[in-house]
């Protein structure tokens, strides 16, 4: 009964991530709060207080699952929503079913990031803009930019811009807007079912 309780949840706030970020570019609070905050209940419900299926699994599981994506962040890639789905989706499935759900993300957003920029004939600008964010945050001094792939159907932008171009504006309260230019809530959402199943097999 858990795992089709936690499943409902992964899958059912998935796709709504997935809508509200394809519309708006935004995942917002009021979507990622209570998600993280049920986790931590239903965990130490079903678990107590433990390391496995418990409170601290789920703890930990906040911690692992959404660390990659707060780098991507840090490095001006991704939005602060996604970040927070991620710490969700880390309170819902603890550390081991949790570490192939982050597998299964960052796998397709590689691979779709690598792909839509080679398709668009920025790999180089991409790989740039990598290595001198990367030196911005280590050295403290100013990085360059790169294009990221944009979704079919519009224009390219920049790593730390928003999507709507120019310099980054606070999000409304409620939500967190993205700093890049795709909607990465689709790709996190068929992330974690790929990694749920190869988890199951």
């Amino acid at each position: 009964m858990f795992d089709i309780l936690r499943w409902t949840v992964l899958i059912g706030c998935g796709i709504a991530a997935s809508w509200t970020d394809l519309k708006s570019r935004r995942i917002p609070n009021w979507l990622t709060f209570p998600m993280v905050v049920t986790g931590l209940f239903c965990m130490l419900a079903h678990g107590g207080l433990g390391w496995t299926g418990g409170l601290g699994d789920s703890f930990l599981g906040i911690v692992l699952v959404s660390m990659p994506l707060l780098l991507v962040y840090a490095l001006g890639g991704g939005g602060a929503g996604d970040v927070k789905f991620m710490m969700g989706v880390g309170a819902w499935s603890g550390v081991d079913l949790g570490m192939y759900l982050l597998g299964g993300v960052m796998i397709l957003g590689f691979c779709y990031a690598i792909g839509a920029a080679a398709f668009r004939g920025e790999l180089k600008e991409l790989w740039y803009g990598v290595f001198a964010e990367s030196l911005h945050l280590v050295s403290k001094r100013k990085g360059g930019s790169a294009t990221l792939p944009a979704m079919a159907g519009e224009a390219g932008g920049t790593l730390g811009d928003s999507s709507e171009g120019g310099d980054l504006q606070s999000p409304p309260e409620g939500g967190s807007k993205s700093t890049a230019i795709w909607a990465f809530g689709p790709i996190m959402l068929v992330g974690i079912i790929l990694g749920g199943v190869v988890h199951s097999l």
